[in-house]
């Protein structure tokens, strides 16, 4: 939003708009995308939250998803401390700017030395405008397919009924009481869920289930974001493409590499079947999943057993 494009020149210098004051600017990539802005883009605006005073305003390229998700979160900080500005339109700063850049993009992968600043930032933010505890916990199972999904990463309808019941079932073996939700991000009518109503379901669950997606890279923002012992982490178990499947997504495409600093338990499953773009629904091999299930909920005995089964 802030480049000059040589063709738009003089119409850009007729039309500059002036803002006063000390400003310090934000951009980086996949602007308007849930997950993107709650991984990539929040971690730094936590940061620089802290990082200036109250009187620097934070300039931020506008999108009406990024707006709605600050809002929710702190809506005195979006409506006081950032500055949105429209792309293309031209900007004169009157007072002090600071351009903020990103290192790398994506620039939290690794967690790198200084790279993962923001986490610590955000995890507070968020305790502090949202530190509800939801006491009855649920499995949570991430199901893809909504009006707004795009991607292949979507799970055999009639693989999934059985998936749903080895839930239950494992459930009632490792006596646990949860009740398991399913998540598609819509209500019953195909609208999108509101962000508080997100907020609740994502915060309750004790297990998030399933693909990897905006769903759960996005809404892990909104478990715990401090726990008060490794068990009450929530545990996340991701279904991520192989090699012989990367065409679904990404190789490897998972939450961990963007959001490891999270308090949570991260899994990962690796989908069974080769890709084909004849191919609409993606596979788990269902022993693989139940191990995963075992190792996640029976704790260390359990994959100590698991393994020693597996070797014979």
């Amino acid at each position: 939003p802030w480049f000059h494009y040589p063709d738009d020149l003089m119409i850009q210098t007729a039309n500059v708009i002036e803002l006063e004051g000390d400003f310090v600017s934000y951009n980086t990539w996949i602007r308007g995308n849930y997950a993107h802005f709650l991984f990539d883009w929040l971690p730094t605006i936590s940061y620089l939250r802290i990082a200036y005073p109250e009187t620097t305003k934070i300039i931020l390229a506008y999108d009406k998803l990024s707006e709605k998700i600050l809002k929710f979160l702190d809506e005195d900080f979006s409506n006081n401390r950032v500055q949105w500005i429209e792309v293309n339109q031209v900007y004169q700063i009157k007072g002090k700017l600071t351009v903020t850049t990103p290192k790398r993009i994506p620039e939290t992968i690794g967690c790198h030395k200084d790279e993962c600043r923001g986490w610590d930032p955000m995890r507070q933010w968020i305790a502090e405008k949202h530190p509800e505890k939801i006491e009855k916990k649920h499995v949570l199972f991430y199901r893809r397919g909504g009006a707004t999904t795009t991607g292949k990463r979507v799970l055999d309808p009639t693989l999934e009924k059985i998936v749903l019941e080895h839930i239950r079932q494992k459930l009632i073996r490792h006596g646990r009481n949860e009740e398991i939700k399913i998540f598609t991000g819509e209500d019953e009518n195909g609208n999108t869920l509101s962000m508080e109503d997100q907020f609740t379901i994502f915060r309750g669950a004790s297990t998030i289930i399933g693909p990897h997606g905006s769903g759960i890279s996005g809404n892990f923002a909104w478990t715990d974001p401090f726990p008060s012992n490794c068990e009450e982490r929530t545990q996340l178990l991701e279904f991520v493409p192989s090699r012989e499947n990367s065409g679904i997504h990404a190789l490897y495409a998972d939450s961990f590499g963007e959001i490891r600093k999270w308090p949570l338990d991260f899994h990962a499953l690796l989908y069974s079947n080769e890709y084909s773009d004849e191919y609409e629904y993606t596979q788990i091999n269902l022993q693989d999943f139940d191990n995963a299930l075992d190792a996640m909920w029976g704790g260390t005995k359990q994959i100590k057993s698991s393994n020693k089964t597996a070797s014979g």
